[in-house]
C-alpha cells in the first residue's frame, strides 16, 4: 500500500488537529497573612497543581493543591498553566495581607485618691499610644484616648469606643 502524497497527509494531520483555547482565570482564591512581621510563609489559598502563581507577572512557578506559600505580604497573580490542548489563562490577581498582630484592648488603673500629687494614667502593652487627659493633680473626671498602630496591629476584639475615662 503507498502513503499519500505530502500534500494530503498535511491535509488530513491539520483537519484533525484542535484548536487550543484559553481557559477563565482561576477564582475562589484568597490571600493569607504571613505569621510575623518579618515572615515569609504568606499564601494564597484555593490553588490547584494545574495552576501557577507569579510575584511580577513574568516568572512562574508551580502552585500545589489547596494552599500555595508565596512569600510576605503583597500583589501575586494567579494563573491557569497551559498545557498541550489549552493556553495559560489570563492572571487572577491576589493580595496577601500583611501579619497584623492582635492585642488586647487596654485595661489601666482607673482610679487615684486626690492626695495633691500628680497622677499618670498608666496603661501598659503594646502596639497603641495614649493622648489626652493622661497626667493629672487636681480631682475630676477625665478621658484619654488610646490610638492603635493600625499598621502593625489589631483589636482582639471590635472596639466601638477607643476612650478611657479615669478619675
Amino acid at each position: 500500500m503507498t502513503s499519500p502524497p505530502p500534500l494530503l497527509r498535511l491535509r488530513d494531520e491539520l483537519h484533525d488537529a484542535t484548536a487550543k483555547n484559553t481557559p477563565a482565570a482561576p477564582t475562589g482564591l484568597t490571600g493569607v497573612a504571613p505569621t510575623g512581621w518579618t515572615a515569609t510563609d504568606g499564601a494564597i489559598s484555593g490553588t490547584k497543581a494545574t495552576m501557577e502563581w507569579s510575584a511580577d507577572g513574568k516568572t512562574w512557578a508551580d502552585c500545589t493543591d489547596g494552599t500555595t506559600t508565596v512569600g510576605g505580604y503583597g500583589t501575586y497573580y494567579v494563573r491557569v498553566k497551559a498545557t498541550d490542548i489549552s493556553y495559560a489563562s489570563e492572571a487572577a490577581e491576589v493580595t496577601v495581607p500583611k501579619y497584623l498582630k492582635t492585642i488586647n484592648f487596654p485595661a489601666p488603673t482607673l482610679s487615684y485618691n486626690y492626695d495633691g500629687n500628680e497622677h499618670t494614667l498608666l496603661v501598659p502593652g503594646e502596639g497603641y499610644t495614649v493622648e489626652g487627659d493622661i497626667t493629672k493633680t487636681d480631682a475630676g473626671n477625665y478621658t484619654a484616648t488610646v490610638k492603635l498602630d493600625e499598621d502593625k496591629y489589631q483589636w482582639s476584639s471590635t472596639v466601638t469606643d477607643n476612650t478611657i475615662s479615669w478619675i
